[in-house]
């Protein structure tokens, strides 16, 4: 059974086999999103191949045959950015096509600026008061707080 965002309840569906690929050593969840923007719940998946850098893993997830039925991934991985998106089922179903994910890009926060002092690579700050403005050379850092 899967419960429902809409009124709480449960949802009694056919199940189906999907698979998803993505890099080797990240984590792949599939979960139904609800009010909010919330994981309601995970479904629990496993890793069935891992070969030339990616890994491959098998869901057994709902499948209604009279709507369209979305659900939606969620990947992580250590220095990595987490990446998540919709998918409709019926396109992946009974594992007649492999969901293959992008490659994931490197965490903006994890680029080590200064190994003494640890700082990161520094974004654009906007909306900052004309008092605090500072000029930079190339090179140069600073403490914004």
């Amino acid at each position: 059974p899967t419960r429902r965002s809409s009124d709480l309840g449960f949802l009694i569906a056919p199940k189906t086999t999907i698979r998803i690929e993505a890099e080797k050593g990240a984590e792949v969840k599939v979960t139904h999103i609800v009010r909010l923007y919330r994981p309601l719940e995970y479904i629990e998946g496993k890793q069935v191949l891992s070969a030339n850098g990616k890994t491959t893993w098998e869901f057994v997830v709902p499948l209604r045959k009279d709507t369209q039925t979305h659900l939606n991934y969620e990947v992580r991985k250590n220095g990595k950015m987490t990446q998540g998106g919709c998918f409709s089922v019926s396109d992946y179903a009974d594992c007649k096509q492999v969901l293959s994910l992008p490659k994931m890009r490197d965490d903006y926060q994890a680029v080590i600026r200064d190994k003494s002092q640890g700082y990161h690579e520094a974004s654009i700050l906007l909306n900052g008061p004309d008092s605090k403005m500072v000029s930079l050379n190339q090179g140069d850092s600073f403490d914004i707080w």
